[in-house]
């Protein structure tokens, strides 16, 4: 449900609460506050229907889920690390003659793609793209090993390609 392994869940919500990054509250447990989050992130669905499914209010949803959200984003200073500049290139891209002499100095690659978003319907102007869709840009960095490096949001609609990247 939460495309998560259980032992999984359980480890991160340890290391959220180990950190003091989440806390248990009167009536939404560490549990279900990352379950919440896991849910909303893991199916992309309405704020009402988790409503109907974690039983609360839309505001304490949408509280929860971002409670969990800024949590997790401080854990990036933790366990994404950048790579140093004497990491050697991936075999896969060193060994292929159609693509290391392009890519022989760079450390991984950039990509941006949309997201569908639900917003309110007084801010759905700003995350309206180019093909009228409601959604979030996001950029990815990627290293050589498709392990990721950076991910950027917040963007809302169609943002330029260099306002993302700066």
């Amino acid at each position: 449900m939460f495309r998560m392994h259980p032992s999984m869940f359980l480890k991160l919500r340890d290391i959220l609460v180990e950190r003091e990054l989440i806390r248990d509250c009167r009536y939404v447990t560490t549990t279900g506050q990352l379950a919440m989050f896991l849910y909303a992130m893991g199916h992309g669905v309405a704020t009402g229907a988790m409503c109907e499914h974690f039983q609360h209010s839309s505001e304490t949803i949408s509280y929860y889920v971002n409670c969990v959200i800024k949590a997790i984003a401080l854990l990036r200073f933790t366990y994404i690390v950048l790579p140093s500049g004497i990491d050697p290139v991936h075999p896969r891209i060193h060994h292929d003659d159609r693509f290391y002499p392009y890519v022989k100095d760079a450390i991984g690659a950039i990509d941006e793609t949309y997201i569908p978003a639900h917003v309110l319907k007084d801010r759905q102007a700003r995350y309206r793209n180019r093909k009228n869709v409601i959604s979030q840009n996001v950029m990815g960095v990627c290293g050589f090993d498709l392990i990721f490096h950076y991910v950027g949001v917040g963007f809302e609609g169609a943002a330029a390609d260099m306002m993302v990247l700066r």
